[in-house]
């Protein structure tokens, strides 16, 4: 059998190493676990032998409440990877290009080589910071771009993209700006109403696998144009999301104080992690999420916190010296306070 030949140079998705640990900081996942609500729910449900609500009508009009939003304009999916690929589907296909930065979410670059496009990559600059630099050549190529996506704030390297230059760029450009949000929660900023304009070019991917503590149920959401957003209810798999996922997502919405208090003490600590990876003189940046990025020349940090039994994630970025990094996902206190220790 001869498969496309995009599909088979694709690059699959770079997980963490297999290693055993007692703590993980690898994953940017929330340690502290999501809502008692959540296992509550889940152990509630019965009719598993029946299929799950195709549109997650209930879970939109709790997202739609939760963002302050119509639900026409909420999708949801099977994660945000899958909320990815398929947005990326209603604009690529071989010889079109999706513009965005570099260093990204892996899924970009990934996502455009599934559906046979061109990834074509703005540099941010070497403190990873997105400036007017980087808006002027995104608007210089935007009118080639079939679509743009934006990772804000960014993964691997934690930094946002100011919301004045993120709202130029929205003003300046008709091309359709996927705006993932993934960590939201974290940061606080958001371009959320405008992607539910009628008229507008936003769409934003969010994620319930971060701060609500559902990475393991995958469950995203898209917020876009009704046109847009009508278009990705045909385009998605009929029972992407399932009748647990679906049940523990209404949950975990209904007990947002619980969300709140651990994105706060998240927040908290990783500034405590920020400032102490500084001061120990390891190379780190600024985060608005919830992890935080570091120097990190021949793993030695990686090493020595595996050694220990912390795995964090190693992380290659070519053209960025010193090109290896380790990025370091915000546990509980009592983790970060741990990985602190071993500075």
């Amino acid at each position: 059998m001869k498969l496309n030949e995009h599909i088979a140079q694709l690059k699959g998705y770079p997980t963490a190493d297999k290693f055993e640990y007692e703590v993980g900081v690898m994953s940017n996942e929330n340690n502290y676990g999501p809502s008692p609500r959540v296992y509550e729910a889940i152990s509630a449900i019965k009719d598993v032998n029946r299929y799950p609500d195709p549109l997650a009508e209930k879970l939109r009009e709790k997202l739609a409440k939760y963002n302050h939003l119509p639900s026409e304009n909420i999708v949801c999916f099977s994660g945000g990877d899958e909320a990815i690929r398929t947005i990326l589907g209603l604009f690529l296909q071989p010889g079109k290009t999706l513009l965005g930065h570099a260093p990204t979410f892996a899924m970009y670059p990934i996502g455009a080589q599934y559906y046979g496009a061109k990834y074509d990559a703005v540099p941010l600059e070497k403190d990873f910071s997105f400036t007017q630099k980087q808006l002027d050549s995104l608007l210089g190529k935007s009118a080639a771009a079939s679509a743009i996506a934006l990772c804000n704030p960014n993964n691997p390297t934690g930094n946002a993209i100011p919301l004045p230059l993120l709202e130029k760029l929205l003003d300046s450009t008709k091309a359709p700006v996927l705006v993932d949000e993934a960590y939201y929660e974290y940061h606080g900023e958001t371009v959320a109403k405008r992607a539910a304009e009628k008229d507008g070019n936003a769409i934003v991917v969010r994620t319930l696998s971060k701060a609500f503590g559902l990475a393991g149920l995958r469950c995203g959401y898209a917020i876009a144009p009704k046109e847009i957003a009508d278009a990705l209810l045909k385009a998605k798999l009929v029972f992407n999301v399932n009748s647990v996922t679906q049940a523990a997502a209404l949950a975990a919405l209904d007990d947002l104080p619980h969300m709140r208090g651990i994105a706060e003490k998240t927040v908290a600590d990783r500034e405590k992690l920020y400032r102490e990876l500084s001061s120990k003189g390891y190379a780190a940046y600024a985060s608005t999420a919830n992890f935080v990025l570091a120097q990190d020349a021949g793993g030695v940090l990686y090493q020595k916190l595996l050694a220990n039994k912390v795995l964090a994630r190693q992380v290659k970025i070519p053209g960025f010296p010193p090109e290896q990094f380790v990025r370091i996902s915000i546990g509980t206190t009592q983790e970060n306070e741990r990985v602190m220790a071993l500075l």
